[in-house]
């Protein structure tokens, strides 16, 4: 009976307890920090997807990049292994909630000393017992500290997660910005060895003037020297376009017995993705890394309330119970044993130790709220530099063609020029160089072209 009314009374406490847990309102609630954000047009709703924005280029070679790089890459890796870190680190306080049971036993032996009053038999005799049971430990979580500590597991774990999306968004960034470098110095290697090539018909043609009585030393001469400025700039092209190739094989997480082989010069035509002149900007709160440092600071308020609770008394409730076995005359078969309690712990003096974590936390929560506000900067002043460089980058091309157009009309009229006699060779060939230079200025205003589109979306956080 009274057995049972131990019991009864122990669930009561323990009702009780969480009862006035849930009562309790110790820890402060998060708030988010005011982000002076700039207000959004009216009729404006746009939805970030988290989908594949590189295949808006329209390249398939590129898509398959992306892909090998997103299940390959060795950084991507590493924020993988640190979010299940973080699952685990969640898993471990969740424990917390819920009582421990442990399986205890033990084996011991005694004898009595000579000067008792037991008898000259039992002085001899070695008295064995043996105990198995079970051990209910838990901590009753009375103002919320258990709780606070799971919420910053959660906040944490959430961080982790998008920390995750955040390093592939920058990963699927950096491969198409490299991939399209790479096609812009292949595109330049080759414009440059095709007048390489026809500058050298021109220098044969000369020297054979020349030679003939026709021409002069002086053009050949200087068709010759045009003719080694342009093949000089090929082997720094080459080995450019080789850095290159490494820096896509190593994004792609390619092992070392693979780096230094020849990529594949097959590729599709590069779409320039159209996109729209107005955002809702807000939605630059959902981009991965500023979403994850709003979790971050989540969890600093909940470490703060944290180190703030400990300054409370722990309660922690114990049940011990089960079997006893003895060779001793005293004790006869195997009974039932039960051992319960509920112990206390409230600090009195710890020198400052517990004013110093409040302290610190509150520390680390100005450092999270500060880390926020900046990942928040950071997206919207990503957003305008992308929006400028569409701007510039469109303009720029548009120009570089109207250029290359006339440069191109300008050299099929000097070339009529000379062969009626009225226009030397070097004015042939200057027009030659001219157009050279217009091919690769056109091929970095398009790199910069698909580079403001790569920023733009990877500045949103995705697809539109």
């Amino acid at each position: 009976m009274k057995f049972k009314l131990k019991i009864i009374g122990l669930a009561f406490f323990g009702c009780s307890s969480l009862l006035l847990s849930g009562c309790s309102n110790l820890s402060e609630a998060y708030k988010a920090p005011d982000l002076e954000l700039p207000s959004v047009p009216t009729g404006v709703k746009q939805i970030i997807a988290s989908t594949s924005w590189w295949e808006s280029f329209g390249d398939p070679v590129l898509n398959a990049w992306e892909k090998e790089a997103l299940e390959n890459n060795l950084d991507l890796a590493k924020t993988y292994a640190r979010m299940e870190e973080a699952r685990a680190s969640l898993a471990s306080t969740q424990s917390l909630i819920t009582p421990r049971l442990d399986v205890v036993g033990g084996l011991s032996g005694s004898r009595y000393k000579a000067d008792t009053t037991t008898s000259a038999n039992e002085l001899s005799n070695l008295k064995r017992s043996a105990s198995i049971g079970l051990a209910l430990n838990w901590e009753l979580d009375v103002w919320g500290r258990v709780k606070q500590l799971n919420e910053g597991a959660k906040a944490r774990l959430n961080s982790s997660e998008l920390m995750q999306d955040a390093a592939a968004l920058s990963l699927s960034g950096l491969v198409a910005d490299t991939y399209f470098q790479w096609r812009t110095l292949q595109t330049k290697l080759a414009t440059t060895r095709d007048a390489v090539g026809q500058l050298k018909k021109i220098t044969d043609l000369e020297r054979r003037r020349w030679r003939a009585g026709l021409g002069t030393e002086l053009s050949y001469s200087q068709s010759l020297a045009e003719l080694d400025s342009v093949e000089s700039k090929l082997p720094l092209l080459i080995e450019a376009v080789g850095r290159t190739e490494l820096a896509l094989q190593v994004l792609a997480g390619r092992p070392p017995r693979d780096l230094g082989q020849a990529l594949s010069k097959k590729s599709a035509v590069i779409k320039v993705p159209a996109t729209p002149k107005l955002i809702d900007t807000q939605l630059l709160l959902r981009r991965p890394d500023v979403a994850s440092a709003e979790w971050a600071l989540k969890a600093a308020y909940a470490d703060t309330n944290v180190s703030r609770l400990e300054r409370y008394p722990r309660l922690n409730l114990s049940i011990l119970g089960g079997l006893l076995a003895s060779s001793s005359s005293v004790i006869a078969g195997t009974p039932l044993w039960l051992d319960s309690g509920l112990n206390a712990v409230a600090p009195l003096f710890d020198g400052g130790l517990n004013a110093s974590k409040i302290d610190a936390s509150l520390a680390r929560r100005d450092y999270a709220k500060a880390q926020y506000h900046q990942a928040v900067l950071q997206a919207y002043r990503d957003l305008h530099e992308a929006v400028l460089a569409q701007t510039s980058s469109d303009r720029y091309v548009a120009r570089v063609e109207e250029e290359l157009a006339s440069r191109v009309r300008v050299l099929k009229l000097t070339q009529k020029s000379h062969d009626a006699g009225r226009s030397t060779q070097y004015e042939v060939l200057d027009e030659e160089l001219k157009v050279l230079q217009t091919k690769l200025t056109l091929s970095d205003a398009k790199q910069a072209q698909w580079l403001s589109r790569s920023h733009f979306f990877k500045a949103i956080g995705g697809n539109l």
